[in-house]
């Protein structure tokens, strides 16, 4: 029996199967995993759609206008309220609970231009709801980004 996941086998990710009993993350899982299957000619595909969509999910957070429509769409949160994202993020960052044998973390951060100030309770929102931390930097100075391990 042929693995189930490949390109070839009719249980591939392209078949749109009763997505509207999906959760969101599921929606956005299949949509997105369909999508990068589409790029290049690549056997192999591996991500973490809750980790894409928490990063995606952040950044909707200060969107406005069409950028947050489109990312309303793409991640497949339209109409949700308040209350139905955050039931959503929670549930998301629960899987990378720490389990036994296992120790996990989330490492959330936002980086924002020094002319770019982001109010107070936004910052609040996004401490409390991703576990993200909020930098302001000056893209501008050739040291200012900081590497990953540092």
């Amino acid at each position: 029996m042929p693995w189930p996941f490949t390109r070839n086998s009719p249980l591939s990710a392209r078949a749109p199967a009763a997505e509207s009993s999906l959760s969101c993350s599921s929606r956005f899982a299949f949509k997105l995993f369909r999508e990068l299957s589409r790029q290049g000619d690549a056997p192999n595909l591996f991500l973490s759609p809750p980790s894409v969509m928490l990063c995606l999910a952040l950044v909707h957070e200060l969107a406005s206008g069409e950028t947050r429509r489109e990312m309303l769409s793409a991640l497949e949160i339209r109409g949700l309220d308040r209350a139905g994202l955050e039931l959503e993020i929670s549930t998301l960052k629960s899987a990378f609970a720490t389990r036994p044998g296992a120790v996990t973390s989330l490492a959330n951060s936002l980086w924002s231009s020094k002319h770019v100030q982001i109010a107070a309770d936004f910052q609040s929102r996004l401490r409390a709801l991703y576990d993200s931390e909020v930098t302001t930097l000056d893209f501008a100075a050739s040291d200012a980004v900081p590497t990953i391990n540092s």
